[in-house]
């Protein structure tokens, strides 16, 4: 029993499904309005469905498709962003707008360009200042610089690697010299020279006796504090830039180390820094480099000094023989232009230095002789205690107001009794004394009448210094 119908009548937004025998929701009712672009159904749903959809910002409903669809206003033209614009990315035309300017231009919306902030000092660029033979230290406006360096012959196109005679240097694009390390330790700052953004550092040259001499004056085993170690110098050895350090933030730094050269030469050739270096000063502390009955040549290769000016920046100190805190036993022969330019290189017994440019300590009854490097002695500072003992020989000043002292030699007087022994080359020859402490009593024996002078704090000490003039010190005089 019962009443059946063919089909029932179905409320807003159904419909009857002769199929499913039942009211479903209408046909138009197909979008779930779901996904990347879509913020929602528009209108009445019906099971989760809509009509039609709400999209997102940037996309809109496309009819036809039933598809929330990426707008483009078409607004970009540029098929890359060029120089110096800042752009964005327009995706749906795949193409670029401006936007503003890269850093150092000021940008113009109404004209879309860009203005140069750069001042009226940058001026050179390929043009005016080519790469081949010149260089940039400045930093660029735009693509032009304030700045046009020569570059040397040697430096000429930017090389990795490039070589001033015996000595190589490389950039740091290379890993290595060839064949050796770098001149690049833990105890000595690396000689280095900028040029444009490439550095260069210099190669250790020498031979391999002189690298063994090196490796026992570098040696930190904390076993050897306290103690004295012996090398022996068996034959005359090509040090080229090796440098002999030691400092005393090393596990032996209370060790001396005693090179007994035996008469032997080592000869050295810097463009930098000094060839033995200690941190400590002879004065108060005992020295860790003791050289004995040797000899110490020393060449300089100028293009490290004649170029650092030239350079951006530069990283290497004067070429001396000696930094502070070597003792010279005694019988040393030292012949450089610089030997060193502060005091902290004790004489013990003997030394006969050939240089322009040195300072030295001379202890208790040693002996110190002094030979011109060329004709002058441009910048000297002797330290003499008791007994010590000084030859001037030829000596002949250029520069007598060189390193902020007035005359030829500046000699510290901390001790009685000393002697300075003065063969003066011409007239120019002078003597400034600083007597430290006390006014002692000093002798200067000279073959002709020289120029006598004091220090501000010695003026009182005018009387300690006693000149004789005898004809015959040059002849006495045979080293």
């Amino acid at each position: 029993g019962g009443t059946y119908f063919k089909e029932c009548k179905c409320p807003l937004n159904y419909e009857w499904s002769a199929t499913a025998l039942k009211c479903v929701c209408s046909s138009a009712f197909k979008y779930t309005c779901t996904g990347t672009g879509y913020a929602g159904g528009d209108g009445e749903s019906c099971d989760g469905k809509y009509k039609a959809c709400i999209c997102a910002e940037g996309y809109s409903w496309d009819a036809a498709t039933g598809k929330c669809l990426l707008s483009c206003a078409n607004e970009c033209s540029l098929t890359t962003c060029p120089s110096p614009f800042t752009c964005r990315y327009e995706e749906c035309s795949k193409r670029y707008c401006k936007t503003g300017c890269e850093e150092g231009y000021d940008w113009d919306a109404s004209t879309q360009t860009c203005n140069s902030q750069c001042s009226a000092s940058y001026k050179y660029d390929e043009s005016n200042c080519p790469s081949s033979s010149k260089h940039h230290c400045s930093e660029p406006c735009g693509d032009k610089y304030t700045d046009c360096k020569s570059l040397p012959s040697e430096v000429r196109g930017l090389p990795k690697t490039f070589k001033t005679g015996d000595i190589t240097w490389v950039s740091d694009s290379v890993a290595s010299c060839p064949n050796q390390e770098l001149n690049i330790s833990e105890d000595a700052s690396p000689v280095r020279l900028q040029f444009g953004n490439i550095y260069y550092a210099e190669c250790l040259t020498g031979d391999s006796a002189c690298e063994k001499l090196s490796d026992f004056v570098n040696d930190r085993k904390s076993s050897l504090f306290g103690k004295t170690v012996s090398y022996n110098v068996t034959q005359d050895m090509n040090c080229g830039n090796i440098i002999m350090t030691r400092e005393n933030k090393v596990n032996a730094s209370g060790a001396t180390f005693l090179i007994n050269g035996n008469g032997h030469t080592l000869n050295f050739t810097r463009t930098a820094e000094a060839s033995f270096s200690d941190t400590r000063t002879a004065s108060s502390n005992p020295a860790h480099i003791v050289l004995d009955n040797i000899r110490i040549i020393q060449k300089t290769n100028s293009f490290f000094t004649n170029n650092n000016q030239y350079s951006c920046n530069w990283y290497g100190n004067d070429p001396n023989v000696f930094d502070t805190g070597v003792t010279l036993k005694s019988n040393v022969y030292v012949e450089a232009e610089r030997t060193n330019t502060r005091l902290g290189t004790l004489i013990q017994k003997s030394a006969t230095v050939k240089s322009s440019v040195f300072a030295f300590e001379v202890g208790a009854n040693a002996t110190l002789n002094i030979l011109p490097y060329g004709t002058y002695t441009n910048g000297a500072k002797i330290s003499v205690n008791n007994n010590s003992v000084v030859n001037f020989k030829n000596f002949q000043c250029q520069y007598c107001n060189l390193q902020t002292y007035y005359g030829g030699a500046l000699i510290e007087v901390h001790g009685s009794n000393s002697i300075i022994n003065m063969c003066a080359a011409s007239e120019s020859a002078a003597l400034q004394f600083s007597f430290i402490k006390n006014c002692y009593p000093i002798t200067v024996n000279a073959n002709r009448d020289i120029r006598i002078n004091y220090s501000n704090s010695s003026a009182s000490c005018p009387n300690s210094v006693t000149v004789k003039i005898d004809s015959s010190v040059c002849s006495k005089m045979n080293f």
